[in-house]
């Protein structure tokens, strides 16, 4: 019984090891990138283009339209006293291919919620604000980044 078990097991896991052998899973890195010029946009376009990582200087594939913006509310706080802030990113992309200027996929990604310090320093505040705009900005990128490596290795 105790081999029959480790049989199977054995085959399972040889099986599960070599069921992506036949896949071709490059990555996509021939994509330019347009953002506003804002800092954000900046950081958000800057950390996308070192996640795809352009090897050539041919012209680009895909073009790749995306803006981030950031909606800051307040959370639930007794009687408004240090009432801590939470801030989430939106980030409305599309993806158009650049030969036949055809959009292949459109749509918007939020983040979840960074919490804002309560601090009595409006200075500590807005560095703090600042802070938690970069910190989403790159996690922004990466969820995109993963997004678009999917929907173009579906669509090729």
């Amino acid at each position: 019984v105790k081999k029959t078990i480790f049989m199977c097991f054995l085959f399972l896991s040889i099986g599960c090891g070599f069921s992506n052998t036949g896949k071709n899973l490059t990555p996509v890195n021939n994509i330019s990138i347009e953002t506003p010029k804002d800092r954000y946009n900046a950081i958000f376009r800057e950390n996308l283009n070192r996640k795809f990582k352009k090897l050539d200087q041919s012209k680009p594939n895909y073009l790749l339209k995306t803006n981030i913006s950031f909606d800051t509310s307040e959370t639930i706080s007794l009687n408004k006293i240090n009432a801590l802030k939470f801030t989430k990113a939106k980030v409305k992309y599309s993806l158009i291919n650049a030969d036949t200027n055809v959009e292949i996929k459109s749509g918007t990604i939020y983040t979840f919620p960074a919490l804002n310090s309560a601090s009595n320093s409006l200075y500590t505040n807005e560095i703090n604000i600042v802070h938690v705009k970069e910190r989403l900005s790159i996690n922004s990128a990466s969820k995109l980044h993963l997004q678009l490596n999917l929907i173009l290795q579906n669509s090729n």
